[in-house]
């Protein structure tokens, strides 16, 4: 058996199926993305096993996928929508550029997306295998849109997907799944990343409680601690152990998850969702989990808003030095632009970089090397040096 490529065919064809005379003969195929802008609208490979009954096959009518839209003309966060209905949608949050995207990841330059709502507007994407949905940020919270996805050369066929956006979020935070993934139980589906008694005396260990559940809501903007307190749809990550509750209480019953102390590469990120105060006055952070790839990845709840124990994840200023060190296994790449792109280097880990400014870019920040480049500001890629 072996792989055919036609220029120009979107899909490559196997040939040699007519070999597999046995029934115990077994062809294992593996598929990786290509390295190229559509390649990276997925991460991983997949592998399949063919044989000649076709026992195990996967249903591939339902592998359709959504993303957040990013202002770089890239999409983030692939993830596959389930059978689903107006009482069970899929729910995700409002991206602050209100874009959104749509692909059946089978039939990406095929199968055409309409949506129910006249506030929407839905366009094919010459740069990507989908179709890109604008307007969402006129939605209000709790909205619920039907997309339909249609095959216009197929036999007419449509699947209908419904989606219930809640509160706005950031686009860019978060890792890339394949298009077969479970739905996420997360309320946002935009944000990078990036709770009750008294925050100060919150344990490393043992988590403070309170013998009240009232609760005072604050402003969606920084509270008054603004100097010390991460703006919502700001990222941060604990620099040592704490928990996760579903309450500003911070009770036994009430923990979500422990995330450990963890080295500054792995620590646990958060995107700030809202703020919300114990029954004594005490700050919490609203969160959801951004660690991909974790099984705690898109729980939301309240974690403490201490600094003793969560900072935000992107540097605010130039460091006295202006050096910064790339700490990223992986290294870290240079862009012509501040929305991070148009790659002009890579540099690995342990290149020491001269930066002359520090950029604000929506709700995050860059570092503008000395050579005109801007590169990220992401504390578990790069390190000041004062």
């Amino acid at each position: 058996m072996y792989v055919f490529n036609y220029q120009g065919n979107q899909y490559p064809t196997i040939l040699g199926f007519n070999k597999m005379a046995n029934a115990n003969d077994l062809a294992k195929i593996t598929i990786t993305p290509l390295n190229n802008d559509k390649g990276k609208l997925f991460t991983g490979s997949q592998t399949l096993y063919l044989s000649l009954t076709g026992a195990g096959r996967s249903n591939s009518d339902d592998n359709y996928g959504y993303s957040t839209y990013q202002s770089s003309g890239t999409i983030d966060n692939i993830k596959s929508m389930l059978p689903n209905t107006t009482q069970n949608p899929i729910s995700v949050d409002i991206p602050s550029n209100g874009e959104f995207y749509l692909s059946d990841l089978n039939d990406g330059n095929f199968t055409e997306w309409t949506t129910d709502n006249p506030d929407l507007k839905s366009t094919q994407d010459s740069s990507q295998y989908g179709y890109k949905i604008t307007g969402l940020n006129s939605l209000k919270p709790g909205t619920v849109v039907k997309f339909t996805g249609t095959d216009p050369l197929g036999n007419g066929k449509t699947n209908v997907f419904y989606f219930k956006f809640g509160t706005t979020s950031t686009p860019g935070t978060g890792g890339s799944s394949s298009g077969n993934t479970t739905t996420p139980n997360t309320s946002t589906a935009t944000p990078t990343t990036d709770n009750s008694a008294t925050t100060s005396s919150l344990s490393s260990s043992t988590p403070a409680t309170s013998s009240s559940s009232t609760t005072t809501t604050v402003p969606s903007t920084s509270p008054s601690e603004s100097g010390n307190v991460e703006v919502k749809g700001g990222v941060i990550y604990a620099t040592k152990k704490i928990a996760l509750y579903k309450s500003v209480n911070f009770t036994k019953a009430n923990r979500i998850a422990w995330y450990p102390k963890q080295k500054r590469i792995n620590r646990p990120m958060f995107v700030v969702t809202g703020y919300a105060r114990s029954a004594n006055g005490t700050l919490r952070y609203q969160v959801r989990d951004v660690n991909h790839g974790h099984k705690t990845a898109g729980k939301t709840g309240y974690v403490t808003a201490s600094r003793k124990y969560v900072i935000p994840v992107y540097y605010a200023s130039l460091p006295k030095s202006k050096k910064i060190t790339v700490i990223s296994k992986k290294g870290i790449y240079a862009y012509k632009s501040v929305k991070l792109t148009g790659k002009s280097k890579h540099y690995k880990k342990g290149i020491r970089l001269t930066v002359k400014k520090l950029v604000k870019h929506n709700l995050t920040t860059r570092y503008q090397l000395s050579n005109g480049w801007y590169v990220t500001t992401n504390k578990k890629l790069v390190i000041g040096s004062d």
